[in-house]
């Protein structure tokens, strides 16, 4: 007979929110293909970029992974907070998270990414986006047009995207323009802005 590997455990592995409310709280995540938190240091960065914005905004949280982004602006004081994210297992993680922290401004639902921006009808748009998607799937620009194509924006509206370096060099941003870039180690962020018209 013959025997097959057992296939590896998903080992559990924490993040701790920055700053609000759950300060100093640790989240959670599983080990899952693509799932990288973003690193505290550009965490904190990117949530002093967005102090003035973040309280009661209406805040999406794309490929939320870890939901290290999404929980850390529902910390402080986003009004609500969208989170989607494709694999179950991250998923169920993610609703025993917003459980613990008894989060009502999360909202953490199982979907596409893209399939779930391309719908006709959708909620009031966003003010606050993270777009933080796995690597090895190239989905940056086919998010950052969905999101303008199908008006997911608020005027005024923040978008934050993380990617390997070179990446942004060939995004096509649309009428956003860029806010703050900032480069640690292999990986680039931006952060964008939606002026108004």
């Amino acid at each position: 007979m013959i025997r097959t590997p057992n296939p590896e455990p998903r080992l559990r592995n924490k993040v701790r929110i920055i700053s609000g409310r759950w300060r100093g709280r640790w989240l959670e995540f599983v080990d899952s293909p693509g799932l990288r938190p973003t690193p505290n240091r550009v965490r904190e960065t990117l949530f002093n970029w967005l102090q003035a914005y973040v309280p009661g905004a209406r805040v999406l949280d794309l490929f939320a992974g870890s939901g290290a982004l999404g929980f850390e602006a529902a910390s402080r004081g986003a009004s609500s907070c969208t989170m989607i994210e494709r694999d179950a297992s991250t998923v169920a993680m993610l609703k025993a998270q917003a459980n613990r922290l008894a989060s009502v401004a999360t909202e953490i639902i199982q979907a596409d990414t893209q399939t779930w921006l391309k719908r006709s009808s959708h909620e009031p748009p966003y003010n606050v986006v993270f777009i933080d998607p796995p690597f090895d799937l190239g989905l940056w620009q086919s998010t950052l047009s969905s999101l303008i194509e199908f008006e997911w924006l608020s005027p005024e509206a923040h978008v934050y995207m993380e990617m390997p370096i070179g990446v942004a060099d060939d995004l096509d941003i649309g009428a956003l323009e860029i806010r703050r870039r900032l480069r640690a180690g292999e990986v680039e962020v931006l952060l964008l802005h939606k002026a108004s018209l």
